[in-house]
């Protein structure tokens, strides 16, 4: 057993560091889209594509490439999974305690991989909703609220454990569940962050420059500070 900081790579399979890269290249190329999208909306267009092709491998992981078991199995002991791949050195209070006082490298290094095979497991369900977090607000504005891109992360999270269930697929954990949903609003979070960082950047240029004409309901309005947009243009602001 080995804390996690003592040395990551021995405790990540080669799979979760391909699936990790593929995941972290396909948001990068997600952000430089969103960006050229507020000169050229036809980008957006493109990200839908990066959808697309995301739910295709997410079908053939979950389902497609799989063979049907002999009975199904469901779990619903909350956190199993959590206590069967890791504990804390000395103990979970004082891994609370010193990410309370923002000692969060110290803190890692208090976690010790117990079961590498559960804890890839774990890694892997939050990877896979990582992309649909992160697409989905990047797409249409009605998904730009955290609950929202949760609660249909938890949803088709749901659907999936249900059909491999079924049919024989897989097992419904309730961990997957948890895993899934935390994965969609990690997501959802580099959404944010990303969105923050370098398209309203671009954007307030943009307005701020005059190289594009203000258009109501654009795609990034809701995401660009009130004080650098002119607010005669936008309905929001238009007193009744």
């Amino acid at each position: 057993m080995q804390a996690i900081g003592a040395n990551i790579y021995n405790n990540l399979t080669p799979s979760v560091i391909v699936i990790a890269m593929v995941v972290i290249s396909a948001l990068l190329v997600t952000v430089i889209l969103a960006r050229i999208s507020v000169l050229d909306k036809r980008a957006i267009w493109a990200v839908l594509a990066i959808f697309v092709v995301y739910l295709g491998g997410f079908l053939y992981v979950t389902l497609l490439s799989r063979e049907p078991a002999g009975r199904s199995t469901i779990v619903l002991s909350p956190l199993a999974g959590y206590k069967q791949s890791m504990r804390f050195n000395p103990g979970f209070l004082d891994f609370l305690r010193l990410i309370w006082h923002k000692r969060f490298a110290e803190s890692i290094n208090t976690i010790e991989i117990t079961s590498a095979a559960r804890f890839e497991e774990i890694l892997l369900n939050i990877l896979l909703f990582v992309p649909f977090g992160f697409l989905l607000p990047t797409m249409a504005k009605c998904f730009r609220k955290l609950i929202v891109t949760g609660l249909l992360g938890f949803a088709v999270s749901i659907l999936i454990e249900t059909v491999q269930f079924f049919t024989g697929l897989g097992i419904f954990d309730a961990d997957d569940l948890l895993n899934n949903t935390i994965g969609a609003l990690a997501g959802y979070i580099l959404f944010f962050f990303c969105i923050k960082y370098f398209v309203r950047e671009r954007k307030v240029k943009v307005r701020q420059d005059n190289a594009a004409p203000v258009r109501e309901n654009d795609h990034w309005d809701d995401v660009v500070m009130p004080e650098h947009v002119d607010r005669k243009y936008h309905q929001r602001y238009i007193k009744p």
